[in-house]
């Protein structure tokens, strides 16, 4: 049986591959272990009844994130009957397969020149001075160069993206709780840049389709089971949703989205579908009001979070110990917080100390759903609860 693919931004173990992979480089590279997440990765996806000879032929292709540093590779492969490519990038020591796409042609299959890898669904290349995209060969203006620049993968973990590891040790813990459903939109796809907004409003207009059908027509935003609703991640229809938005909303990728273009276009989008759209601030004194976002949440209303600088963390639990893995930008970002977890933490010395963290769909193809620390590594400009009915 096919195992089916679902999003970027995997994170898969390294382990030897079961099928035999075969790669050729266009270059002299010598990356072992980006080889290995490829075969590991590969071999993870897709069943071996689609391999042909019970081998995978690749070819393998330097990668450079926008300052045209080495960032990683982009592997070309075939299967008996169709052509497909995945993208390993190390951005701080670490690889991860960032997009594998067993059924599709890759954007560089064309490039001569450097291929530029920005981010999900960003392609470009790098040739005597000039960037282009990659599929179509078009100029990229130098502007959008820059723009583009503000929230692109870099090669060394820098200053603009990187993550960080925090462990917290402890004696004791207690645990305020919740989310909107136990698996919530996190739509992460787009067309376009300079898009998050735009995401952003895909995963609350598919959060609502539960309730508003008609917002999505034709459309299934998930399902229930033993009394618990999981909602579909991200799908070719939120993709549809994205390009109305990204319409509706005005959006232009060298400015983005201005958080009164996103509540205009999400009134736009709702009110021709037959619905009406409201929201509300969660902001206080200029600061975001946590408690706001937890009332606002238990009323079933997801909060749109307009930051500037962003982290999205994944939480491990040990006996004695919780360890917060963050993805890190200091872009300006759009982010959907279906839920929270407020955490008390008792120290051997009896001090206490209490995190607060939004549940987000992240609109980050990289780690598309996680924990958001309000009081970490981010500037929240505003915050909006928000209703479809």
């Amino acid at each position: 049986m096919k195992k089916r693919f679902f999003a970027a931004g995997l994170a898969i173990a390294l382990s030897m591959a079961a099928v035999p992979v075969t790669i050729s480089a266009s270059a002299e590279i010598k990356e072992e272990e980006c080889d290995r997440l490829f075969a590991a990765t590969v071999n993870s996806l897709i069943d071996e009844s689609d391999i042909e000879n019970g081998k995978i032929n690749a070819l393998r292709k330097p990668l450079y994130d926008i300052s045209v540093e080495p960032l990683g590779y982009v592997y070309e492969f075939s299967l008996k009957d169709s052509e497909g490519y995945a993208i390993i990038v190390n951005t701080d020591g670490n690889y991860i397969a960032q997009e594998v796409m067993p059924n599709a042609i890759s954007p560089y299959s064309e490039s001569e020149g450097q291929c530029v890898y920005v981010g999900t669904m960003t392609y470009l290349e790098y040739s005597e001075g000039v960037y282009t995209y990659a599929e179509s060969g078009t100029v990229v203006p130098e502007e959008v160069v820059e723009y583009l620049a503000e929230d692109a993968l870099y090669g060394d973990g820098g200053t603009i993206s990187g993550s960080t590891l925090v462990t917290i040790y402890y004696e004791s813990k207690s645990e305020d709780y919740y989310k909107m459903a136990l698996m919530t939109p996190c739509c992460s796809s787009s067309p376009y840049v300079s898009a998050c907004a735009c995401v952003a409003g895909t995963n609350i207009v598919a959060y609502f389709d539960r309730y508003c059908p008609l917002l999505m027509p034709d459309y299934e935003p998930g399902y229930e089971y033993m009394g618990y609703y999981f909602y579909y991640a991200d799908t070719n229809a939120m993709t549809d949703v994205v390009i109305q938005l990204y319409s509706d909303m005005g959006t232009t990728a060298e400015s983005g989205t201005t958080a009164q273009q996103f509540l205009n276009g999400m009134k736009k989008y709702s009110n021709r579908a037959g619905y009406s759209f409201s929201y509300t601030s969660c902001m206080s004194g200029g600061n975001l009001s946590y408690s706001k976002v937890k009332n606002s949440m238990k009323n079933n209303q997801p909060v749109a979070l307009f930051l500037s600088g962003y982290n999205v963390g994944f939480l491990e639990l040990y006996e004695d110990r919780d360890s917060m893995g963050y993805l890190l930008s200091t872009a300006n970002h759009v982010m959907v917080g279906f839920g929270y977890d407020e955490i008390t933490y008792t120290y051997d010395s009896g001090k206490q100390e209490t995190l607060e963290y939004i549940c987000v769909a992240s609109g980050a193809g990289t780690r598309p759903s996680g924990y958001f620390n309000i009081n970490y590594n981010t500037k929240i400009n505003d915050a909006f609860a928000v209703s479809m009915y």
